[in-house]
C-alpha cells in the first residue's frame, strides 16, 4: 500500500520543533494515530468495528 505524502507530514508534524514535544509520547497514543488512519487493527477485545464496516441485518 503505497502512503500519501499527507500521511507522511502528518506523522511527522507530531513532534512540535520549537516546544520539543511530541502527541505521540506513548505507545497507546501511537496505536491510536495508526487505528484512526486504518494502518493498524482494532485492540484486542475491542468489539467495536471499524468506520465503514458496519454490519449489514
Amino acid at each position: 500500500m503505497p502512503f500519501s505524502t499527507e500521511l507522511v507530514r502528518d506523522f511527522v508534524n507530531t513532534f512540535d520543533v520549537e516546544t520539543q514535544t511530541d502527541e505521540l509520547s506513548s505507545p497507546a497514543e501511537l496505536a491510536l494515530w495508526l487505528r484512526e488512519r486504518d494502518l493498524a487493527g482494532p485492540r484486542p477485545g475491542d468489539r467495536r468495528r471499524p468506520a465503514g464496516r458496519a454490519r449489514v441485518a
